[in-house]
Formats: C-alpha cells, structure tokens, sequence
C-alpha cells in the first residue's frame, strides 16, 4: 500500500477572487501545461471568460506555492449556501458543459494534500465534478482524504472515449478506422470529391482560428444544434468569441477544416495544454451527409494526433455512448464526481449532499428531454 502524500511544510495556501487573481496569469498557464494531469478548462483564459457568460459569475482562485514554485497547486471553486437546518455551506470545483474536465491543477501529489488543508479551512465539504478516477490527482487526493480520516463519494461514474496517442494505430483506434469501415469512409471522401474539389485546411493562427470559428458557427447553425449551440444565445457567442482568438494567440488551438468546392463542409476545434489535448466542438454541412464529414474530420484530426511527437493523449470530452467518436477510438477512461468531507466531523453529511446533487441532476436529465421532445 502506497503511503497517502503528506504536504511539503514550506507550502502555503491562498485564496483568492478571480478576478484579482489574474495577475498569475502567467504562471497560471505554465502550470496548466506542467501539472501531473493538464486540464484546458482549469487555466485563466477559459475560467475568466466563462464566468458571468457561460457559468456563474463569482468564483475564487485556492492556490498553493513555496518560495521556489509560488504556484504548484490550483483548484477554481465556488461557495454554495448549502441548505438551512440540511446541509452547511460547501465548495463546488469548476468545472463546465463547455469544458467538462474539473481536475485540480498539480505539480506533484503532495500539493493535493496542501490544498485539501487550505479548503477544509473555508468550507467542510466540496464537490469535485468531472475527474478523471484513475488519474495521478484523485487517487492522491483519495489517498489524502484516506489520511484525515474523511469520508468520500463517488457519483455519476461513467466511461468517456480517449485517444492514446502513444499507442500504435491498431490499439488505439476503434472498429471504424480499421479494415472494412475504414475503407467504406475513404469511399464516402470519394463520393464527395467526384461533385468537386475536396481539400484539408489546418487552422493554429489567430486569423484562420477567427474563419474556422466562424465556418462551425455557420454549420452547427444549419444543422440539429440550430437551438443550443453557441450561437443559439448571445451569451455563449460571446464567450466562444472571445476565448478561442485567446487561446490561437498562445497556440493551444487547431482547427481541422474539410473544405468541398472551397466551401467548410467539416470543422472539428480542438484544444491543447501540455502534452493533451481535447476535441472541443464537431459541426458539419448537413447537405454534405453522404459524406460523413463529421466522421471525415474526426478521422483526419485522429491520424494528426496520432503522427504528432507533441501529444500523448486526448479527450473526446463525449458522454459514454457517444454513437461517433466511441466507433474511431479504443480507449476509454473512468471518469466521475467525487464529493468529500474536508473535515472528519463532516463524513455524516456527505451521503446527504450526493443525494441532494443526484435528485437535481435527475432533474435536469428529464427536464432536458421534455424540452427536446416539445
């Protein structure tokens, strides 16, 4: 049994506004880069922006450093009131439809223990949504809990597709990228080409990040998502608007662009931190549906990653099931909320905020599949 990270004593923690915390920025990045697992949707760019446009406004930056790393651990979190004469107050971890990825940023394990020190000090219980289960930091943080004696939850637990992309080809990619059917989608490529010119656009700058941007607001527009997607509410525009021209600014976006008759048919956006990266958004030309070309960018963006020196894995960020990625890739990864005691006398109430959290989310679930059936 391997010993639970114990907090280096040099380690201090603050906590701070969002909005007074961007002075960071810097070091807020490289850590996000260099953490023992990169998260995209943990650094300043995408929170600063989310928030008051995608998410909630008011949000507070816990941190951890030392003399010689000021910022070796992150963690983006909210207070929520609890429920009188319930439930106390209690810390929710950021995380966000547009980002589903809460894993706190952390140069090594024992800066986990630290700042579960620092946030037991604000709130008895916290929420920590969308982490990956296997991963370096939750089992650290589980084992830290472990170590304090504090009670720890799992809920929502499911499997989402990823890309080793240090693997080989015939182990990292799902049935539709092999044999059969992956010559049955060469021969739709095909099938487009004989009505035009059929070519691939690679977009990292800030100017042609801007034009794929707005060629996927245009599809996903046109298409199914025509009611919720980005453009759908002026809000969620915004904040798509200006987060990607930020992010192409410091090169942690590509965009893969399927072009027919010069025309974007496919856009798939995906995002890069570190050695990671995540398949952000898919929109394609329903007219183009013969095609496939929502398939046709996934599969040109998979073969990138897979050449790239540069990227060891990336993230479908697809709920389980997903019908189109889940068929191009093999691997999968245990992905859940974990909802933990920050103090001891606190472990009687974790049971009770995971069921208060699953009644709402069940709520949400039915309430979202009436409005999608009226």
């Amino acid at each position: 049994m391997t010993e639970p990270p114990q907090p280096a004593p040099s380690l201090a923690f603050r906590c701070e506004p969002l909005e007074t915390a961007i002075y960071s920025m810097e070091r807020w990045y490289e850590l996000a880069d260099t953490a023992i697992e990169p998260n995209m949707f943990m650094e300043p760019a995408f929170v600063a922006t989310a928030a008051g446009r995608i998410e909630p406004a008011e949000w507070l930056i816990a941190s951890v450093g030392r003399e010689d790393d000021p910022l070796s651990g992150l963690l983006v979190v909210r207070e929520r009131s609890g429920l009188p004469g319930y439930l106390p107050p209690w810390l929710d971890g950021f995380s966000s439809a547009y980002g589903p990825l809460g894993t706190p940023l952390l140069r090594q394990p024992h800066d986990g223990a630290a700042l579960v020190e620092g946030l037991a000090t604000l709130a008895p219980l916290l929420r920590l949504r969308d982490v990956n289960l296997d991963g370096p930091v939750a089992r650290g943080l589980l084992d830290t809990l472990k170590a304090r004696n504090c009670h720890v939850v799992t809920i929502g637990e499911h499997a989402r597709a990823e890309l080793d992309a240090g693997a080989t080809p015939d182990k990292a990619l799902g049935n539709d990228l092999k044999g059969r059917r992956r010559h049955d989608l060469n021969r739709r490529l095909q099938r487009l080409e004989e009505t035009g010119p059929v070519t691939w656009k690679l977009a990292t700058s800030e100017t042609d990040v801007d034009h794929a941007l707005g060629a996927f607001l245009r599809l996903e527009a046109g298409g199914w998502r025509k009611r919720s997607g980005l453009a759908a509410h002026f809000k969620r525009l915004d904040f798509a608007q200006r987060f990607l021209p930020e992010q192409a600014r410091r090169g942690r976006v590509r965009c893969d662009v399927l072009l027919h008759r010069g025309t974007q048919v496919g856009v798939l956006i995906s995002l890069i931190a570190g050695r990671q990266a995540a398949i952000w958004k898919v929109a394609h030309d329903a007219d183009a549906a013969f095609a496939s070309p929502g398939a046709q960018v996934l599969a040109h963006a998979t073969e990138a990653f897979l050449a790239s020196p540069d990227i060891d894995r990336v993230d479908s960020l697809a709920v389980e099931g997903h019908p189109l990625i889940e068929r191009q890739w093999a691997g999968r990864k245990r992905m859940g909320t974990l909802i933990a005691a920050l103090d001891p006398d606190a472990n009687d109430l974790v049971d009770r905020l995971a069921d208060v959290i699953s009644r709402i989310n069940n709520m949400r679930t039915s309430l979202r599949n009436l409005l999608r059936r009226s």
